[in-house]
């Protein structure tokens, strides 16, 4: 792993053996605001709980994000995450980042939290870690009203964007749950769309032009 800094200043990963970052390298913190707070949490900020599934913790910049934005609203934040970033690793990132080093209290009481329980974070924000592979495991039905789809992108981890997964994810859903994602191939709205979910391509954040929400209804 690199850390490598983006064009907001934010800092992200690099695995040189996908040759993939983390996030998107016009902006770390920028993306994961546009997509998965802007587009998502606050998009159903009119509901006062929410129980959400995040595929892919990695920093945990999106459960930072999202602890931050849930005051007043409860969030029971499940994430899911085979490898996750060893602690030398975010604790460099918590010092190099702006941004984390500025809220370091709370990035690093996620991050340390304990895997495989439910952690309460705050008084709004709890957190359950799974150290999982998303191909076998196996979660109830109808269980979540927002999802984070923030696997590697296509090229890089190909197995993970097909109608199998798709299928998976709308069985967990909730009736008229969301599913925001910055990926937005017209192969994948698609096999979203199979599966029964309906799209909205909106505009993306830097450097991408678009990105999905899908809803069940």
């Amino acid at each position: 792993m690199e850390l490598r800094q983006t064009k907001d200043g934010s800092y992200t990963l690099y695995i040189p053996a996908l040759d993939e970052h983390y996030h998107s390298f016009h902006g770390a913190r920028t993306e994961s605001e546009h997509v998965f707070i802007k587009n998502g949490l606050k998009y159903l900020s009119h509901r006062k709980e929410i129980s959400l599934f995040e595929l892919g913790f990695g920093t945990g910049y999106n459960a930072l994000l999202t602890a931050l934005e849930s005051m007043g609203q409860r969030v029971k934040y499940h994430s899911l995450e085979l490898y996750p970033v060893p602690s030398a690793v975010y604790h460099q990132l918590a010092e190099k980042d702006s941004f984390l080093k500025e809220h370091a209290a709370l990035y690093l009481k996620i991050m340390d939290a304990e895997w495989e329980t439910w952690v309460d974070i705050s008084e709004d924000f709890s957190i359950y870690k799974e150290k999982k592979d998303f191909h076998t495991w196996e979660g109830q039905a109808a269980s979540y009203d927002l999802f984070y789809y923030d696997a590697f992108g296509f090229r890089a981890q190909e197995d993970m964007w097909g109608t199998k997964h798709y299928q998976k994810i709308y069985d967990l859903a909730a009736q008229n749950a969301v599913l925001v994602t910055y990926a937005a191939k017209g192969i994948i709205r698609r096999g979203f769309e199979e599966v029964g979910f309906s799209s909205e391509r909106l505009p993306g954040p830097p450097g991408k032009r678009e990105m999905l929400r899908l809803t069940k209804n």
